[in-house]
This record gives structure tokens, sequence and C-alpha cells, in this order.
């Protein structure tokens, strides 16, 4: 179930996929500048393949989905949960046994949390294992995410789209900051209204304030991106009352 025991070498191992994809992020972003006119003067067949995956981005998303399953995975044979995880989930149980969140068990979190744990329990049959690698599913529609901003913001310039998703992947894969945590859930449902906000369309500023409001109800600390989100309305400019009054409905 795992694809790399810990030993001596792990800090080498982090190192080296950070520093990777880290170093690979911005060569790529220095080298759009000048339209990659290295690979014009080299090996044509290099030239070639970039050529071929810049553009390929189901390829591109396979490499993300096996390096996030590899760099996720390496400590699930003797993987332990913290203090918040532990909390989560004794709290969540409580859901499952048809209790209301906070009727016997208490939590830091807002109630969605509790939600979210209680059927991801539900599925992995009370197996922490499962449990970790619905989780990783979850980072991986997150890293999708990302991906799909990234090209939407970059026009599909090059690779950025890719390479940008691999450094958070590779953020993602230190021991402390494993997928269970609220922060990841809150992430996807902040990145889905952001992608919402992003395209252009009135019927989408509603979605954009529901997700928003679930994101809030996983993690009360996401209210600080109401800011931001306005921000981007307001950039929008047209009809800026009317966009306002329809994220505000989607977040009540």
């Amino acid at each position: 179930m795992y694809f790399f025991k810990r030993g001596t070498n792990d800090e080498f191992l982090y190192a080296f996929i950070f520093s990777f994809f880290l170093s690979s992020f911005l060569f790529i972003n220095l080298r759009e500048i000048k339209s990659w006119k290295y690979f014009e003067t080299k090996s044509s067949l290099l030239k070639n393949l970039y050529s071929k995956f810049k553009d390929n981005h189901k390829s591109q998303i396979l490499i993300i989905f096996l390096f996030l399953l590899i760099s996720q995975n390496d400590i699930l044979n003797y993987e332990t949960i913290d203090t918040d995880i532990n909390s989560y989930l004794a709290t969540s149980k409580e859901i499952l046994r048809g209790n209301l969140p906070y009727e016997n068990q208490w939590g830091s979190k807002t109630p969605m949390l509790y939600v979210f744990y209680a059927f991801l329990i539900f599925l992995s049959g009370g197996s922490l294992v499962y449990f970790k690698l619905l989780n990783d599913l979850l980072l991986f529609l997150v890293a999708l995410l990302i991906f799909y901003i990234t090209k939407i913001k970059y026009e599909n310039i090059g690779v950025k789209a890719f390479t940008t998703t691999c450094l958070y992947v590779s953020f993602m894969s230190f021991d402390w900051a494993k997928t269970e945590y609220s922060e990841i859930y809150v992430i996807f449902f902040l990145a889905s209204s952001y992608l919402y906000l992003l395209r252009k369309s009135s019927n989408n500023v509603f979605k954009a304030g529901l997700l928003f409001s679930i994101a809030t109800l996983v993690n009360q600390g996401s209210i600080l991106f109401a800011v931001p989100f306005l921000f981007v309305i307001f950039k929008r400019v047209k009809n800026i009352g009317i966009e306002i009054i329809k994220f505000s409905l989607g977040v009540l």
C-alpha cells in the first residue's frame, strides 16, 4: 500500500522533490519570456517532445496524479494521526451514531467538516488507510482545480499550469502537511468558487457565493477570503451591484 519505505535518506528525497519542482517552476517562467528560444537552437527531438507535452493536458494530469500518489503514501505503512485529526475523527463518528454535530462531542471547526469526515469514514469502512486514500483523492481534485485556474490565468502559455500544480503537490508531500487537515477541504471549495468567478458568467457568481459559504462551514478562517473574492467581482466591472447581490445570496 505504500511506495517508499522511510529511512535515513528521507530528507534527501524530500529536498530533491521540492528542489526539482521549484527549479522547474522558476526555469519555465523565466524561459517563457524568451519564447523558449533555447529549444530552437538545441536538439529538435527535445523540442518536439516539449511541444507535444506542453499541449497534452491529459499526460500532464496523469503525471501529477502519479506524483501525488507516490509522495503522499510514503509513510502509509505506519502513518500516525495527530491530535487535530484524532479529534475530527472522534467528533465525526458521533454523526454516524445519529447525533448532530456538537451534540455529544465538541470540535473547534465548523459543522460541515465533521459531515464530510463522517461520509469518508462511512466510505472507508472505518479503515484509516482507506480514509487516507480517499483524502488523497480530494487532494488530487484540489490539484486539478489549481491546474485549470493557472491555465485560465496564464492563457495556456507553456506548461506553467503543470509546474505550478506539481510545486503545490510537492509542498503537500511533507510529513506535517498530509491531506486530512481541514485546510485541504477549505481549499477545494475556495478554489471551486474562484474558478467560477474567473468564468465570466452572471450565473456563476451565485454558484461562487454558494461554494464560498460551504468553505466557511468547513473552517471559519476562510471568511478572510471574502475580501479578495469581492475584489475579483469588482474587477469584472459590469453590473457590480447585481453581482455582489448574487454572490451574497449564494453565501446566505
